[in-house]
Protein backbone atom coordinates (compact mmCIF):
# COMPACT_ATOMS: atom_id res chain seq x y z
CA UNK A 1 0.00 0.00 0.00
CA UNK A 2 1.26 3.44 -0.90
CA UNK A 3 0.24 6.81 0.48
CA UNK A 4 0.44 9.74 -1.92
CA UNK A 5 -0.94 13.19 -1.03
CA UNK A 6 -3.16 11.67 1.67
CA UNK A 7 -4.73 9.14 -0.73
CA UNK A 8 -4.03 5.44 -0.20
CA UNK A 9 -3.29 3.20 -3.21
CA UNK A 10 -3.02 -0.57 -3.60
CA UNK A 11 0.02 -2.26 -5.09
CA UNK A 12 -1.90 -2.17 -8.43
CA UNK A 13 -2.06 1.66 -8.31
CA UNK A 14 -5.81 1.83 -7.70
CA UNK A 15 -7.23 4.05 -4.99
CA UNK A 16 -8.35 2.25 -1.82
CA UNK A 17 -12.06 2.87 -1.14
CA UNK A 18 -13.72 2.95 2.28
CA UNK A 19 -15.86 0.01 1.10
CA UNK A 20 -12.73 -2.12 0.55
CA UNK A 21 -12.52 -2.88 4.25
CA UNK A 22 -13.57 -6.20 5.70
CA UNK A 23 -17.36 -6.15 6.24
CA UNK A 24 -17.27 -6.91 9.98
CA UNK A 25 -14.16 -4.75 10.55
CA UNK A 26 -14.48 -1.52 8.53
CA UNK A 27 -11.44 0.62 7.78
CA UNK A 28 -10.72 2.88 10.72
CA UNK A 29 -8.70 6.11 10.93
CA UNK A 30 -5.86 6.04 13.48
CA UNK A 31 -4.40 9.48 12.65
CA UNK A 32 -5.72 12.34 10.53
CA UNK A 33 -9.22 13.31 9.40
CA UNK A 34 -11.38 11.93 6.61
CA UNK A 35 -11.15 14.09 3.48
CA UNK A 36 -13.12 12.02 0.94
CA UNK A 37 -16.28 9.91 1.27
CA UNK A 38 -15.38 7.44 -1.51
CA UNK A 39 -11.61 6.89 -1.45
CA UNK A 40 -9.45 6.52 1.65
CA UNK A 41 -8.07 10.06 1.66
CA UNK A 42 -6.92 11.73 4.87
CA UNK A 43 -5.71 15.14 6.00
CA UNK A 44 -2.72 15.27 8.34
CA UNK A 45 -3.45 15.57 12.05
CA UNK A 46 -1.85 18.20 14.28
CA UNK A 47 1.29 16.02 14.59
CA UNK A 48 1.56 15.65 10.78
CA UNK A 49 0.52 11.99 10.83
CA UNK A 50 -2.00 9.94 8.87
CA UNK A 51 -2.89 6.32 9.42
CA UNK A 52 -5.58 3.70 9.00
CA UNK A 53 -6.13 0.20 10.30
CA UNK A 54 -8.05 -2.90 9.24
CA UNK A 55 -7.06 -2.80 5.57
CA UNK A 56 -7.01 -6.08 3.68
CA UNK A 57 -4.46 -4.86 1.11
CA UNK A 58 -0.74 -5.42 1.41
Amino acid sequence: MVLFNGLFYTKDDTAVKWTDGIKSLPIAITYGTKDNDTNVELKLDKDNKVGVQKLRFI
